[in-house]
């Protein structure tokens, strides 16, 4: 089944995804380029929600910046 993803507090950029496929295991988003994984590294969208197809990936990239409010 798809479903939204949504990061709280953070934008992140959607690298790409993919409907019933599996990202490369033990791969990095470099490698998964030049396995000519649909991947867009140089102009990707940004954004707070991305959409994660059904039985597929999504890759996202983003800044672990926003550590919350003090607990």
């Amino acid at each position: 089944m798809a479903y939204p993803i949504h990061l709280h507090g953070h934008y992140f950029c959607v690298l790409g995804s993919m409907l019933k496929s599996i990202f490369p295991p033990n791969m990095a988003i470099e490698q998964a380029r030049e396995a000519h994984t649909p991947l867009n590294l140089y102009n990707p969208p940004y954004r707070d929600t991305a959409h994660l197809p059904a039985s597929g990936w999504l890759a996202i990239r983003f800044k672990a910046n926003n550590f919350g409010g003090a607990c």
